[in-house]
């Protein structure tokens, strides 16, 4: 790999930080003006981005995070059951410290009105976010398309809203039944 700049080098530990690449550009002491072409050109740089992959692995290594690692945690998020949950009666104490990871937010309410009654709700950590990053993470991708085609000339307001309610309540179906092929298969993409 050949030599970077002081700036260039510092544009890499920059970018490190938030992964914006404009601003890393602009604390590395490029042009605010231009530093969204600046960034675009850095990046595009194969030594620069052959170190900013070599300060992520150091970083990697340094923390312990491995790619087998992030998979089991996205795999934690994207198959939490609700049930599993349900079955300890609040006492998150009787959890799992697997199960407690796919916890997003935990409230406990202690209402008094004659009589005292506690309530927990539980927020899992949202499962078609989880499961498609596990799937982009892991190359199952899955794309869908729809195609919708509506002539709407001659449509008054009362059919166009019925299209739409149809078209809704048609997408909401295939949502909830839609499974991810498997790897390879055809699948339909939305755009």
């Amino acid at each position: 790999m050949a030599e970077l700049t002081p700036k260039q080098e510092r544009f890499c530990r920059e970018y490190l930080i938030d992964l914006n690449a404009t601003q890393a550009a602009i604390r590395a002491g490029y042009a605010e003006g231009s530093a969204k072409v600046t960034a675009s050109r850095l990046l595009s740089n194969a030594n620069v981005a052959a170190r900013i992959a070599e300060l992520q692995e150091k970083t990697a290594r340094k923390v312990e995070i491995t790619a087998e690692a992030i998979a089991n945690e996205l795999a934690l998020l994207a198959f939490a059951n609700m049930e599993d949950y349900a079955k300890v009666g609040g006492d998150l104490s009787k959890l799992t410290r697997e199960q407690l990871a796919a916890i997003q937010e935990a409230v406990f309410e202690e209402l008094e009105d004659g009589k005292v009654v506690r309530r927990t709700k539980i927020k899992l950590a949202g499962k078609r976010e989880s499961l498609e990053t596990l799937g982009r993470y892991l190359g199952l991708e899955v794309e869908r398309r729809l195609n919708i085609n509506v002539d709407l000339k001659d449509v008054d307001d009362d059919e166009l809203d019925a299209r739409i309610r149809a078209i809704e309540a048609q997408l909401a179906g295939s949502e909830a039944g839609a499974a991810a092929p498997a790897r390879g298969a055809a699948s339909p993409t939305r755009h």
